[in-house]
């Protein structure tokens, strides 16, 4: 955040709004993992998503409570709920064979061969 040794508030800001922009894309993404009828782990994971800011929020007030000398709040309410997020959809991620697919309306109501 710094290139001079000194703190810079164009430097927070950008990371305070491309981390804003963050949560907003994980919380669509949970929404249609969600509702999308792949297998079960990845509802779970899309569930997860959602589940990120407050899960952060909560990591925040439980780091601010143990140590409150640190960053260990506000560090571990950014990366630990999203990093624990993005693993289990790595992880359960349908493959391009595993995807469900659905015929595409046509002209004349007939899908291609």
């Amino acid at each position: 955040m710094t290139a001079r040794g000194t703190e810079s508030d164009i430097g927070h800001t950008i990371f305070l709004i491309a981390f804003l922009i963050l949560i907003v894309a994980s919380i669509l993404l949970g929404q249609i993992l969600v509702r999308r009828r792949w297998s079960a782990s990845v509802r779970w994971a899309g569930l997860f998503l959602l589940l990120t800011a407050p899960l952060g929020i909560l990591f925040l007030v439980l780091g601010g409570a143990l140590s409150p000398q640190t960053d260990l709040g506000f560090w571990s309410a950014l990366s630990v709920p999203y990093a624990i997020a993005r693993m289990l959809l790595a992880v359960f991620a349908p493959r391009g064979d595993d995807m469900t697919t659905r015929p595409v309306a046509t002209r004349g109501g007939v899908p291609p061969p």
